[in-house]
Parts: C-alpha cells; structure tokens; sequence
C-alpha cells in the first residue's frame, strides 16, 4: 500500500504545487485589490497611494541590483506599469469601487478554495475538495492568473480521475 500512496503523491505532486501556487498568486492580487476598492468606496486612497510607492520603490531596488543594462530597463519599466495600474484603482468612482469590491471578494474566495483544494490534493485528504479546486481553477476569470490556471485544473482533474488515486484519499489517515 505504501508504493501505491508514494505514487499517487508523486502525480498529484505537480497539479497540487501548481494550483497552490497560482491560487496563491491569484489570491494575494485579489485581497490587495478588494482591499483598494474598499479603501476608495470609503474615501480612504491613502492605501492605494503609498502601494503604489511600495512597488516603485521595489522596482528600483530590484533594478539596481541588476547587471544587465537591458533587463534594468525592462524591470523598470515593469514596475513603473504595475504602479501606474494601482495608482489608477484610487481614481475610480465609489459606485464602481463598490462593485470591484464585492468582485475582488469573491475571487478571492474562489482563490481560497482552489488553494484548500491543492493543499489538500497535495497531503490526500478531501477528495472532494481538491476536485471542487481543480474544478474552479477551470474558470477563466477567477484571478489573474486564469490562463495558468486552466490548463493545471485539467491536469490536476486528469490525475485526480483515476480510480488508484480516489482509493488513495479514501484510505489515507
């Protein structure tokens, strides 16, 4: 039985780092935006002003460590872009930063789920779960990182579709 639940981690290894990633990544993105849409419908932009310092400041550090001229430029201009986008969100009228708000909610419930659903899909616990994961990681606007995230669910339902992989979840305590 041990060989069998050493294989069933090693597949389901790649699909569950990959969606804990994503989901990660998705799910730090939508906090940080729900949180600015709030801060805008409540009148608060101090929160998107000094992000937006935050990542210009950490895009110079970041360029500055840098030897190659042409990724520097291309670090800078990166960041610089990546401010501007969070500078922008403390413009927005209050009705939409309301509906951006109740958005960024959900997505990042999504995200939460689909990074429960890796973690459990990577420890064998909750088959349901890591379906119910893998399966939200299949829709196309949950996140930032929906086109990452399409083709690890499928991967991850693949592996989770097998029958010695379900009789794993079931029989590890």
């Amino acid at each position: 039985m041990t060989s069998t639940l050493d294989e069933a981690r090693r597949s389901l290894l790649g699909p569950s780092i990959s969606l804990i990633v994503v989901s990660s990544l998705g799910l730090l993105l939508s906090l940080y935006y729900f949180w600015s849409a709030l801060s805008v419908y409540f009148e608060s932009p101090a929160l998107t002003k000094n992000a937006s310092k935050i990542v210009g400041r950490f895009g110079d550090i970041v360029a500055e460590n840098e030897k190659d001229l042409e990724k520097k430029e291309i670090l800078r201009k990166t960041m610089g872009g990546l401010e501007s986008i969070i500078q922008s969100a403390g413009e927005m009228s209050q009705p939409a930063a309301g509906s951006s708000a109740v958005y960024m909610g959900i997505m990042s419930l999504l995200n939460g789920i689909i990074l429960a659903g890796g973690i459990s899909m990577l420890t064998l616990r909750l088959y349901g779960l890591s379906v119910a994961g893998s399966i939200i990681a299949l829709i196309p606007t949950v996140g930032p990182c929906c086109i990452l995230s399409l083709p690890f669910g499928i991967w991850a339902l693949v592996v989770l579709s097998r029958s010695h992989i379900r009789a794993c979840f079931n029989s590890h305590v």
